[in-house]
């Protein structure tokens, strides 16, 4: 399970899971520490945060692909939802976390691809530099 804080601008990701060990008092220490990590957690003044609400929608790619010898009309698609989670419906449907400006594609966080907004579109690295536009398009005109 994964919360999302957004504030000051940028996207405080947290995995949350539980494990135990066969040891009670390294996993007493463990809990201990990670809860003083957590108690130094300030948020000043926090309020529902609105930096990230240009980027929620679903975005668009679409290209011409040769299939079998015929050209077929291939539409990639990305959503980012208020809640920090995406959906990336590309041959296979992923889902995701996003950040400020990276798509977490699994839970070991190794996995990403970096991300910006300009306007009314998206552009994610898919690899080596490979920089993919993605066009915001309006609810009622997903196919």
């Amino acid at each position: 399970m994964y919360e999302a804080a957004e504030y000051n601008g940028k996207v405080f990701l947290v995995e949350i899971y539980q494990t135990m060990g066969n040891n009670d008092r390294m996993n007493s220490q463990i809990s201990y520490n990670l809860s003083m990590v957590y108690d130094t957690l300030d948020f000043d003044h926090f309020a529902p945060q609105t930096e990230f609400s240009n980027y929620l929608g679903t975005y668009q790619h679409v290209y011409d692909e040769a299939v079998d010898g015929q050209v077929q009309l291939v539409t990639d698609t990305i959503t980012l939802n208020p809640d920090h989670t995406g959906k990336m419906e590309m041959q296979d449907e992923v889902d995701f976390y996003w950040g400020s400006s990276q798509f977490f594609m699994d839970s070991t966080w190794n996995n990403r691809r970096e991300f910006t907004i300009e306007g009314d579109s998206i552009y994610v690295n898919m690899d080596d530099n490979n920089w993919v536009e993605f066009i915001r398009v309006e609810e009622e005109d997903l196919e």
